[in-house]
């Protein structure tokens, strides 16, 4: 595999430092399960892994931002809160 492809774990396994990440992951954390939420956050991690895979550098060809609260949000509709007539 190319080196350019390599990612260092630290750099994989890292969240987004930004305003919104600590209360997306709060309304994660309190409306889904425990195993949801730590989809939802792997689901970021692994399209951060995607997208370097394809060439595309998140934060410049991706918004960071808006992949992270994309990705962490995407199993709301399965919550309580979430359970409405257009959950999806």
């Amino acid at each position: 595999m190319p080196r350019s492809h390599v990612a260092r774990l630290s750099d994989v396994v890292q969240l987004p430092v930004d305003p919104i990440t600590d209360p997306v992951l709060a309304i994660v954390q309190a409306e889904e399960s425990a195993s949801v939420a730590n989809h939802s956050i792997r689901s970021y991690l692994f399209a951060r892994l995607l997208a370097r895979h394809e060439g595309l550098v998140v934060g410049r060809d991706v918004g960071e931002r808006e992949l992270f609260a994309a990705c962490v949000v995407h199993d709301i509709g399965l919550t309580t809160r979430g359970n409405g007539t257009q959950r999806f």
